[in-house]
C-alpha cells in the first residue's frame, strides 16, 4: 500500500508536532494524492514548547505561558500552509493541542484519555493505514506518541476492517534504523522538489535547524513495520539509558531555570548520559532539574547547597561521570541557551580523526561587546604564545577523549572561568586539538551569561600568567620567543 496507494485508501499520518509529517511523509503524501486517495493529518501538539528558536528569534531570556500560545499559533499556520503545498486542505488536519514536550508525562501518568480518544479518531475517520512515529525514535514525545498509537490500535476490534500500520523515525538511534523490515518509498525529482518546498514553509524551524530540516527532502523515503510484539505491553523508550554509552555530556547549571529544560533534554538526544550540576541556583532550576531526571533515567543531578562557580561545577560533574560509567567522549556545555545540542554530533566528530580535545568556535562578529571583551584579551594572549590555540578561546562547549578527561581530573579541582583555559592550556602542550564551528547564538545581548567581563577576564590572566611563569598546572612552557612578547602584554595589563 504504501508504495503504491490507490483511490481506496485512507491514510492517517500521526505526527508529534507540526514539521514531522512533512519531514517523514511529504513524499507518501504526494502519492497518495496523486493516487486519489484520502488521507488525514492528525497533529498530536502544536509546538508551542519550543524555547529554542523562539528565544533566539524574539531576543527573549524568558518564555511566558502566552509566548508559548503564540508560537504554537504560528506553527499551526505553517503546517497549514505546508500542508497547502502538498496539496491538502485544512478539512484534511486536526490538532488535539496535548502539551509539547508532555506525552511520556502523559504516558507514564494517565494514557487512558488520550488513547481512547485516539480509539475514538480510528474508529470515526475508519483509516486503512495508520502512520505513527516508532517507538525507537529519540525524542521523548516522538517515542511517547508511538507507545499510545499502538495501544489505540490494540484496543480496536481484531476484524478485517484493522488498519495496516507502519511507523516513522525522525530522530534517529545512534545505531541506526532497528533491524526490522523497511519500506522505502523511492521519490521522483519533482516530488522531492515540492517536499523541500513544504519543509521550507516551517520557517520557525529553519532558523536554527535549516540544513537539518531540508536534509530530509530525500530521493526516498523510509518507513518501518511496527513493533513485532504487537500485543505485547509496549516498552517505554525515553532515550539511551545504557551506562555503557559512547557520549557523556556534563551541564552546570546556575540560575537558568528557563533554559536547562530544554538544553538538557535535547542534549540527551545526542548522548547516553547527562550529567547536569546544580550550582547552588536560588531560582527554579533545581527543581527543573530533578523533574528531568524523574522523566530521564538517562539524566543525573548533582546539588551544591551554594554557588560555588562554574570550575567546581565540572569538575564535580567530571568526576562524577568518571566514577560511574563508562564512555568514550565527554561532553561540557552550558545551560543557558547558548550552545545548541544539534551540535554535539559535529563536535565529537573529530575525534574519529585522533583528536584528544575538541573546541566549538563561534562567530566573532555576532558575539555582543561584554563577552567579546575578554575573547579578544585572553584569546590574543593565547595565540601569542601558543600558535595552535584556537581563536574561541573561552567557549565552554567542548568535547574530550576519555583519556584526556582522566588526566585532568588528577590535575585539577576546578574554580571558575579559569578552570577552561587551565584545559586548553593543558591540551594545547600536551594533546591533539581540533575546532569546528558551532552555532553563535546570544539571547538579548548575552544578558543570561554569568560571566563577568572585567572580574573574570582578569582571573584569567592572572592563571595564564602563572601558566607562563611555571607556576601554574603542568608548568607549561610557551614555544619559541613568545614569552617576551606575553610579559610585555601582562606588563601593559599590570597583572601582577
Amino acid at each position: 500500500m504504501l508504495c503504491n496507494p490507490s483511490s481506496k485508501d485512507r491514510i492517517m499520518i500521526i505526527a508529534p508536532h507540526p514539521d514531522d509529517e512533512t519531514l517523514a511523509a511529504g513524499g507518501l503524501i504526494q502519492k497518495a494524492i496523486a493516487a486519489q486517495a484520502a488521507v488525514r493529518i492528525v497533529f498530536v501538539t502544536n509546538g508551542g514548547n519550543n524555547p529554542w528558536p523562539q528565544c533566539f528569534s524574539e531576543a527573549k531570556l524568558k518564555l511566558s505561558d502566552a509566548d508559548h500560545i503564540r508560537w504554537g499559533k504560528m506553527r499551526e499556520k505553517e503546517a497549514m500552509a505546508a500542508l497547502k503545498t502538498l496539496d491538502l486542505h485544512d478539512k484534511d488536519i486536526e490538532f488535539l493541542n496535548l502539551p509539547d514536550q508532555g506525552l511520556t508525562g502523559i504516558l507514564l501518568n494517565s494514557p487512558g484519555t488520550f488513547v481512547n480518544r485516539l480509539a475514538d479518531i480510528f474508529k470515526a475517520w475508519r483509516p486503512t493505514m495508520v502512520i505513527c512515529p516508532d517507538i525507537s525514535d529519540l525524542h521523548p514525545d516522538h517515542n511517547a506518541a508511538g507507545v499510545m498509537c499502538i495501544m489505540a490500535l490494540n484496543s480496536l476490534p481484531d476484524d478485517r476492517d484493522r488498519p495496516g500500520h507502519a511507523t516513522y523515525l525522525v530522530h534517529f538511534p545512534k545505531n541506526g534504523s532497528p533491524g526490522r523490515m523497511r519500506t522505502a518509498i523511492p521519490l521522483s525529482q519533482k516530488e522531492t522538489a515540492l517536499k523541500q518546498q513544504a519543509i521550507l514553509c516551517y520557517k520557525t524551524q529553519l532558523i536554527l535547524s535549516r540544513s537539518r530540516m531540508l536534509s530530509y527532502a530525500k530521493d526516498r523515503e523510509m518507513f518501518l513495520t511496527p513493533h513485532p510484539a504487537r500485543d505485547a505491553k509496549p516498552v517505554i523508550r525515553k532515550r539511551n539509558t545504557s551506562p555503557d554509552m559512547d557520549v557523556a555530556c556534563v551541564i552546570p547549571c546556575y540560575n537558568t531555570e528557563g533554559f536547562c529544560g530544554p538544553v538538557i533534554r535535547d542534549a540527551a538526544m545526542h548522548a547516553g548520559r547527562i550529567i547536569a550540576v546544580n550550582d547552588g541556583s536560588i531560582d527554579h532550576t533545581g527543581r527543573v532539574l530533578h523533574e528531568i531526571a524523574s522523566e530521564l533515567s538517562s539524566v543525573d543531578v548533582i546539588d551544591f547547597p551554594t554557588n560555588r562557580g562554574k570550575g567546581h561545577a565540572l569538575m564535580a560533574g567530571i568526576r562524577h561521570t568518571l566514577n560511574m560509567y563508562r564512555f568514550n567522549i565527554l561532553v561540557t556545555m552550558d545551560s543557558d541557551g547558548q550552545h545548541c545540542p544539534d551540535d554535539i554530533p559535529a563536535l565529537v566528530r573529530p575525534m574519529e580523526d585522533g583528536a584528544d580535545m575538541v573546541i566549538g568556535e563561534r562567530d566573532f562578529t555576532k558575539m555582543p561587546a561584554r563577552s567579546l571583551f575578554g575573547n579578544m584579551i585572553i584569546s590574543y594572549l593565547m595565540r601569542s604564545s601558543f600558535p595552535g590555540a584556537p581563536r574561541d578561546t573561552q567557549s565552554g562547549f567542548r568535547a574530550f577523549n576519555r583519556e584526556f578527561v582522566s588526566n585532568i581530573h588528577s590535575l585539577m579541582n576546578g574554580s571558575g572561568y579559569e578552570t577552561e583555559l587551565y584545559m586548553l592550556i593543558h591540551a594545547l602542550k600536551n594533546n591533539v586539538l581540533a575546532c569546528v564551528p558551532i552555532k553563535t547564538i546570544y539571547l538579548d545581548k548575552n544578558r543570561s551569561s554569568h560571566f563577568r567581563p572585567i572580574i573574570d577576564s582578569l582571573k584569567m590572566l592572572y592563571a595564564f600568567k602563572r601558566q607562563i611563569q611555571g607556576t601554574g598546572l603542568g608548568n607549561i612552557t610557551p614555544r619559541t620567543g613568545a614569552g617576551t612578547m606575553t610579559a610585555a602584554v601582562f606588563d601593559r595589563f599590570r597583572v601582577k
